[in-house]
């Protein structure tokens, strides 16, 4: 620091060296085919960490055209500390170090405008991590090409970069195996409507029992919100309609949060998940992994999170590339929750 409160300069370097700021420049860049002696080089290097030299983000800004900050965009606060965003975030974040760049946080309420970021030019691109359908000129932002990946969910009629699970084959195989642990009359707990993940997830299930020739009529399928306690509450109302004895042996959840609910309101009213009734969810993270008690499909979240950063990257060098969506094959995490005494798991992994 050349005076209290105010960072050293290039020309605070310059000047202790008796050089130009563009030698400085040069050397501190690294420029190709500068013609500056090794010593003055060394003079250089020596007076920039004396003097506690830190090269301005702003300016470099300015002169690339580039912040060099990649900007991670949440909608809603409730799930900065989850496990999903931690896991994905690992993977975004060790793919920026490999190439220097910065990483900032941002959440964006339901009635905030997507293109802040970018009309500020506070970072170069934008991964949104399950985008809200509801989120102001999210469209426009991709129409203009400023580089935008949307990971773990999409938003319809937007051409942006997409990232995501196989939704349609996890819940697929998650049915499968229910069905070859013998369980065979199915309760699907499905998600809310507005996410796009809904809708291929209860259709692989639907696809798996139709292979096995059963068929779910309309009412067996049930909409809940990714809750554990108001999951937990529609099962429970669901079990008093049939006065305490269910007809169906097997619930496929959309989410593993769904699955924590059933299990609860199964607890709750004596009967044993596995034995009496299989539960099964979808994400692979969360409590389960403690309580051991929930069958999932198991995200490799890191990995998400990683393709989501490369794509960004790429969508940052060439903005008229082809949009690129790419979908992870997810594992299944045999537990309590599906696993009759004396049955065959037919799991890949198990706790």
């Amino acid at each position: 620091m050349t005076e209290i409160n105010r960072p050293a300069k290039r020309i605070d370097v310059a000047r202790k060296v008796g050089v130009s700021v563009g030698a400085v420049s040069q050397v501190l860049n690294n420029t190709p085919g500068t013609r500056i002696r090794p010593e003055t080089r060394k003079r250089i290097i020596e007076a920039a960490a004396e003097l506690h030299y830190v090269p301005s983000l702003a300016a470099r800004a300015l002169k690339s055209g580039r912040s060099n900050i990649v900007a991670v965009v949440l909608c809603s606060s409730d799930v900065l500390f989850d496990q999903y965003c931690s896991g994905v975030l690992y993977g975004i974040w060790g793919e920026l170090v490999k190439k220097k760049l910065k990483l900032c946080i941002d959440i964006l309420n339901e009635d905030l405008d997507a293109t802040e970021l970018f009309r500020s030019k506070i970072a170069d691109g934008i991964i949104f991590i399950a985008p809200s359908r509801k989120i102001k000129n999210l469209k426009t932002l991709a129409k203009a090409g400023f580089p935008v990946v949307c990971l773990g969910d999409c938003v319809a009629d937007v051409p942006t970069d997409y990232v995501d699970i196989d939704n349609f084959q996890s819940a697929h195989d998650a049915v499968k195996h229910m069905l070859d642990n013998g369980f065979d009359k199915f309760i699907i707990m499905r998600g809310p409507c507005e996410y796009s993940c809904t809708e291929p997830r209860m259709k692989g299930a639907l696809k798996a029992l139709e292979e096995a020739g059963i068929f779910c009529a309309p009412e067996n399928i049930i909409e809940s919100e990714f809750s554990r306690e108001k999951s937990k509450n529609t099962m429970l109302q669901l079990l008093q309609k049939s006065g305490g004895k269910p007809e169906f042996n097997a619930v496929f959840c959309a989410s593993d949060e769904i699955g924590f609910g059933c299990i609860d309101a199964f607890h709750e009213v004596g009967i044993t998940p596995g034995e009496d009734i299989a539960v099964m969810g979808i994400n692979g993270f969360g409590e389960h992994f403690l309580s051991n008690n929930v069958s999932s499909m198991k995200q490799p979240l890191p990995e998400i999170g990683a393709e989501a950063a490369r794509l960004l990257l790429a969508r940052i060098e060439d903005r008229t590339r082809p949009v690129c969506t790419k979908f992870f094959s997810t594992e299944l995490i045999v537990a309590q929750s599906t696993v009759r005494k004396g049955c065959n798991n037919h799991g890949k992994n198990k706790f």
